[in-house]
């Protein structure tokens, strides 16, 4: 996934997680919607500091 496609789906997350009135299972819905609003910062991050088409590779070490 590339950094918008992990924004948009820890937006749908969210939406889908308002379905649920309280309990575990909204917690972990909303707990993967931070994962991938995470993994969208990481991308961000790494695209503005290596611009080239490794930029993935660089920021975990590889």
């Amino acid at each position: 996934m590339t950094g918008p496609e992990h924004y948009r789906e820890g937006e749908r997350l969210l939406r889908h997680c308002t379905e649920y009135g309280s309990g575990e299972r909204r917690g972990n819905i909303a707990t993967e919607a931070n994962a991938h609003f995470l993994a969208a910062l990481v991308a961000l991050t790494a695209e503005d500091k290596f611009t080239d088409r490794v930029s993935w590779q660089k920021a975990v070490g590889w």
